[in-house]
């Protein structure tokens, strides 16, 4: 993985979903002739402005049966099978006769092996970025959020990815019960937040310093409305 961006997110994604197989992470940009790596690329460098700011990972995990082939114990053989095969007395196989089938009987199995069927819990890695799929409300995730609007640098090092990325990108947890955590994220983070909200005055910079006199900044006031307006349809939610 030659670019520090997707190591950052791949370490984000594995540290929040509890994965440790890096197989995972690999297959799902190689997957489907690399069209998650190629969109994961214009995600990074902001390529598409008209596409979606947000990206999604998540897992799914199925059982699959296999057929595996076990050593066992061979039980020896007692003193009446040896008569037994002296003896010619051993048991034969009854022959066809002429115009009957013949049963067809899979191979026997190798003395000292049995096949024995087990199953395997496979677990596949998924990216979803505008289109969202309904597997989402079953499975646990980890979202971005693009947080700027102008291509994300290429980090020179992987300590450079870590202090560079953050800036540009907020993820979070997303499990399957999204409503209910939107609602307390809604009540119990945004709204205190926003009603504590005070409008502070921009500090004056050569620019302002400039504006004609009686020329005032409509800015503070349309903010307060947009709050006010946004804690209206959260109480309403």
């Amino acid at each position: 993985m030659d670019d520090y961006r997707d190591q950052w997110m791949k370490n984000q994604v594995f540290l929040s979903l509890d994965l440790d197989d890096d197989s995972l992470f690999e297959d799902l940009l190689e997957r489907d002739e690399y069209i998650h790596t190629i969109t994961l690329q214009k995600y990074l460098d902001y390529d598409d402005p008209e596409s979606s700011n947000s990206i999604i990972f998540y897992t799914e995990s199925y059982e699959k049966e296999e057929k595996i082939e076990v050593e066992v114990e061979i039980a020896p053989k007692t003193s009446s099978n040896f008569d037994d095969e002296e003896d010619g007395s051993q048991t034969k196989s009854p022959q066809p006769q002429d115009g009957e089938e013949v049963e067809e009987r899979p191979p026997p199995t190798p003395p000292g092996k049995k096949i024995q069927i087990i199953k395997k819990t496979i677990v596949t890695m998924h990216m979803a970025h505008g289109d969202l799929t309904e597997k989402l409300t079953e499975n646990s995730g980890i979202f971005f959020l693009r947080t700027t609007k102008k291509p994300i640098p290429i980090p020179t090092s992987q300590a450079h990815a870590d202090e560079m990325v953050p800036g540009c990108l907020s993820f979070s947890f997303l499990n399957s019960r999204p409503l209910p955590i939107l609602e307390q994220v809604m009540l119990n983070l945004f709204s205190p937040l926003l009603a504590t909200y005070s409008l502070q005055k921009p500090k004056d910079s050569p620019k302002s310093a400039k504006k004609e006199k009686g020329k005032t900044d409509d800015a503070p006031q349309v903010r307060s409305v947009v709050r006010d307006e946004f804690l209206i349809n959260m109480s309403k939610f």
